[in-house]
């Protein structure tokens, strides 16, 4: 199998498992996972997505250049996941409605490995795409 194909199927494949692996952590909740965020389904299929070009085609040469889409839902994916940060942040801001123990709460959200993964996965699907 060509590079440019391997690293994007397992970078897929790592953005796919990333869904189950933690992404955030609450100071008295504790760890929330990537299974239950908001349409974290749409992040699953935004990787599997990726795996089209992987599969079509001769495996050993590299994706050709009409095939290039696929960076897209890369890049698609890693903003997905930097927008549901940001959101689940606002979100629990806004339950308190707006006192102070619940903007101190919002600001002591942390990623988690998962979601660092889960983004990363995207961007390098994304800058594989842009070799030529």
């Amino acid at each position: 199998m060509h590079t440019q194909k391997l690293i994007i199927l397992i970078a897929a494949i790592l953005g796919g498992i990333a869904i189950l692996l933690p992404w955030f952590e609450l100071p008295i909740v504790g760890n929330i996972d990537g299974t239950k965020v908001e349409y974290s389904w749409l992040g699953a299929l935004l990787y599997a997505l990726c795996l089209i070009p992987v599969f079509s085609g001769n495996k050993m040469q590299k994706i050709a250049a009409s095939d290039k889409w696929f960076r897209f839902a890369g890049l698609g994916a890693s903003l997905f996941g930097l927008f549901k940060w940001y959101a689940y942040k606002n979100d629990i801001r806004e339950m308190g409605d707006g006192n102070f123990v619940a903007r101190a709460i919002s600001d002591t959200v942390s990623i988690q490995y998962g979601l660092i993964l889960f983004i990363a996965a995207g961007v390098v699907i994304f800058v594989v795409g842009l070799r030529r």
